[in-house]
């Protein structure tokens, strides 16, 4: 049971990475794949911005249909509170002042990869993502993490 993140998603749909189509294709029929509504719109997104919004979301309205879309929801937005409190917690300075003043993308975090993030834990999903900054919240929180796009490719 897989959570595609937008970059991923972007490598199939747009990129045609033939790693990640590979590896995506050679999973079992009946495996869950997944995205959320935060990684969705981002997608919506990158369709708008682009010359060819019309081609761009015809393919991506193509490919959410075989995909599980999860919504955020109360449950959902529990896990978001706790788990932004422990982020918070350990890797904001103590004192209140900087506390005060502290977000977790000064980290590295980004707020959509958090949402994402959550949507994984409460659905028991790996994420799918060549993103850092779920190697950080996996410090605080442990997530299954795995990253289809060869290396070789890959820009560091």
């Amino acid at each position: 049971m897989y959570l595609l993140d937008t970059n991923h998603c972007s490598f199939i749909i747009i990129q045609k990475d033939t790693a990640v189509i590979n590896k995506l294709a050679s999973l079992p029929k009946d495996t869950i794949i997944a995205i959320n509504s935060i990684i969705y719109g981002e997608l919506i997104l990158m369709a708008e911005k682009s010359i060819n919004k019309k081609e761009n979301t015809d393919l991506i309205e193509s490919f959410a249909k075989s995909l599980i879309i999860h919504p955020i929801d109360k449950d959902t937005s529990k896990i978001y509170g706790q788990f932004h409190a422990e982020i918070i917690d350990k890797f904001a300075p103590k004192d209140k002042n900087g506390r005060r003043k502290f977000q977790i993308k000064d980290i590295g975090i980004y707020s959509n990869d958090l949402w994402i993030a959550c949507t994984a834990i409460q659905h028991n999903l790996t994420i799918v993502s060549e993103d850092s900054d779920f190697q950080k919240m996996s410090t605080v929180r442990s997530l299954n993490l795995e990253c289809w796009k060869s290396k070789v490719n890959s820009i560091v």
